[in-house]
């Protein structure tokens, strides 16, 4: 599978970096900022294989993988056979996760008794590494689990009001969702700014969340009046 990086990367790359490197200046900073890059836009581009090999298992191909400024994306080639093959693809990404933050806190607890009986491994980049990149993926999966469309957990929400409903019923119901989940993500990501944390990507994402399930609303809504 093909794999893009979209120009619009470069700021998450600037936001990551230069503030680590006004606390770790010159070359170290450097080099904590890009592993700290590779750890999340790594663990985004294993989530989105985790759905790109869950797609292939029911015959769907993926087009590409992009990852851009908002996180990362699997084009598949169509939907799967079934309700269920796109829950389970939908679920992949996530689990990947899962997987990640249970690999890397089994690494920790390991290293932890291994480093009762060494000084120099416990005062080592691992244990912060490891640490991070466990506490990035319980924050990735978390994040893809809230129910705004698109999101994972939009889009598990609308499979699973498909095996009730019908899909315009489920994507009405799912959009209303997203709408209100998006409220609440810039409600969050204001009181975040307001006492001093870097929310301001978090509120772009809930904005975009927000205006897109609000169009496409309108549209059903105007495609069900002419009818």
């Amino acid at each position: 599978t093909d794999v893009y990086l979209e120009a619009a990367i470069l700021l998450p790359v600037a936001i990551i970096i230069f503030p680590i490197m006004q606390d770790f200046p010159g070359r170290l900073g450097l080099g904590i900022g890009l592993a700290v890059f590779i750890m999340i836009f790594g663990s985004v581009l294993l989530h989105e294989f985790g759905h790109a090999l869950m797609a292939r298992r029911f015959g769907v191909g993926t087009r590409r993988i992009s990852l851009g400024m908002l996180g990362g994306v699997a084009l598949l080639e169509g939907p799967a056979p079934s309700v269920k093959g796109d829950i389970l693809i939908t679920i992949a990404g996530p689990l990947v996760n899962v997987l990640i933050w249970f690999a890397a806190d089994t690494a920790l607890g390991f290293l932890h008794h291994a480093a009762i009986s060494n000084d120099g491994l416990s005062e080592s980049l691992v244990f912060p590494a490891l640490n991070f990149l466990r506490d990035i993926n319980l924050g990735l999966l978390w994040f893809n689990l809230i129910p705004a469309f698109p999101m994972d957990g939009g889009r598990l929400l609308f499979g699973l009001l498909r095996l009730k409903l019908n899909p315009l019923k489920a994507l009405t119901i799912t959009l209303t969702v997203a709408q209100i989940a998006a409220a609440g993500m810039m409600a969050w990501a204001v009181w975040r700014f307001t006492h001093g944390g870097g929310s301001i990507i978090m509120g772009f994402i809930a904005y975009q969340i927000f205006t897109s399930a609000r169009a496409s609303l309108s549209n059903i809504r105007a495609a069900a009046a002419q009818r």
